[in-house]
């Protein structure tokens, strides 16, 4: 059966969420965040879009982006997962897959859904036990 296309956001935002397969760490130290970061700064200069709340977590990534033209969002989150799926294997000695299935993306066109989901995303390090207080976890982004 083939998959379903994906929604395309009238608004533009989109909550994007991408894991590493089966569940596994997609960063294993400091400089694997870091350099998720640094990829996001140069696709942002080669293709405009907007990143209004992200949180980087050891196995899973949310972002809340919006793109600038109707489509961009598979073009940005491609070249993000090549560049930093091929990084990771070389660095990490390993080849195959990193992510697992599909990014997933969901179409933000509610406004009363906007702020819940900022909080949801940025709440994830606390859920997860990782951080009593959010300013105590590094790898989030607020408005």
């Amino acid at each position: 059966m083939p998959r379903e296309a994906r929604k395309l956001s009238e608004s533009g935002f989109y909550h994007v969420v991408f894991r590493g397969i089966n569940h596994q760490d997609i960063f294993e130290e400091e400089q694997d965040f870091e350099y998720m970061l640094e990829i996001f700064k140069v696709l942002k200069q080669e293709i405009e879009f907007e990143v209004h709340a992200y949180c980087l977590m050891t196995n899973h990534v949310h972002i809340l982006l919006k793109e600038n033209q109707p489509g961009d969002i598979s073009t940005i989150i491609k070249r993000l997962l090549i560049k930093y799926v091929m990084k990771f294997n070389r660095k990490y000695q390993r080849n195959g897959a990193l992510i697992g299935s599909r990014y997933k993306s969901k179409a933000v066109d509610v406004d009363e859904y906007f702020i819940p989901l900022i909080i949801y995303i940025h709440q994830n390090p606390m859920r997860a036990g990782i951080v009593q207080k959010l300013e105590n976890y590094k790898y989030k982004q607020l408005l």
